[in-house]
């Protein structure tokens, strides 16, 4: 299977990654999944390049930076863990509010494409 997403522009190609990275964080804020299944979705750096690449909000690639460091306060702090992810949420919810929400003329199916 072969799944693609797209956007067409910057500004929705923003909104997409903080809809995404907000799921992830609240899947793991109420346990449905792991730090180790977040990091399967977003919290790498090979996302963090991916998305530098794609030119995503630099406050976004942040956020997502410190998702990284997550197993480590587990491992280090485990008492701190929901604390950050609630942290994490509240910053990607706050940059969502701040980006430009969409226009009428939205011109992506769904940002789902077919092939």
């Amino acid at each position: 299977m072969n799944l693609k997403l797209s956007v067409s522009n910057q500004n929705e190609a923003n909104i997409m990654v903080l809809v995404f990275l907000i799921g992830v964080l609240e899947a793991l804020e109420k346990g449905i999944i792991s730090i180790d299944g977040s990091q399967d979705y977003i919290f790498t750096p090979y996302s963090i390049r991916v998305l530098n690449e794609k030119g995503i909000d630099k406050r976004i690639i942040e956020i997502i930076e410190h998702g990284c460091e997550l197993e480590d306060i587990q491992s280090l702090l485990p008492d701190k863990v929901g604390e950050k992810i609630k942290s994490l949420k509240s910053a990607a919810e706050e940059q969502l509010k701040s980006v430009r929400q969409f226009e009428k003329n939205y011109e992506v199916k769904k940002w789902f494409d077919e092939e």
